[in-house]
């Protein structure tokens, strides 16, 4: 029953209804990436009646280089309106971005669950198969015991594995400078000689 919950608390937020937007916004980014290796953010407004339009554009490049371009804000000196509409148009450009950031990490956190999705799935298939297989024949087979060594290892690497990393780089240490030392004690022989 555990487990039943844990699939559903882990993997069932992926097909919320509320994501879709997101999967939207990350299969749009890809596509962009691909097409002009960037993606764009682009904020337009006019002002007054003014024919010109003006604007904020924010290009974010896939190796995390951002440029923005911005309109002159110096195009109508001295007009507090001007200067307001400028102020708010960028903060909603600003605002904009920020969605986006946040719907990328969570479209990218849920990308990696539908990613993990089919090896989950395929690992507990195999230990609930292989599980039946020994209850209704009797018998442990090696697919059992393989998982079971799996896990085991598994679970001495999460518990134990920076100790046992640590102690394995002090053999291999031990190993390098004992061969070390002895093909200078070789080439100390080939040279008396």
């Amino acid at each position: 029953m555990k487990f039943f919950r844990a699939f559903k608390q882990q993997f069932l937020p992926i097909f919320a209804k509320e994501h879709r937007h997101t999967y939207r916004l990350v299969l749009s980014l890809i596509r962009q990436a691909a097409q002009k290796g960037s993606y764009d953010f682009i904020t337009r407004f006019k002002y007054k009646d003014n024919p010109k339009e003006f604007g904020f554009r924010t290009r974010v490049f896939m190796d995390a280089d951002v440029i923005h371009y911005v309109s002159d804000i110096t195009t109508f000196p001295n007009d507090q309106e001007w200067y307001a509409l400028y102020q708010l148009e960028h903060s909603k450009h600003h605002k904009q971005i920020e969605k986006f950031m946040v719907d990328l990490q969570i479209g990218t956190g849920l990308w990696g669950k539908i990613i993990i999705l089919p090896p989950f799935l395929y690992m507990n298939y195999r230990i609930l198969a292989s599980l039946w297989s020994a209850i209704s024949k009797g018998v442990i087979d090696a697919t059992v015991w393989s998982l079971i060594i799996e896990i085991g290892i598994l679970v001495l690497m999460v518990l134990f594995g920076d100790r046992i990393m640590s102690v394995v780089s002090a053999v291999l240490m031990k190993i390098v400078q004992w061969y070390m030392n002895r093909n200078n004690k070789t080439r100390k022989k080939k040279t008396a000689a």
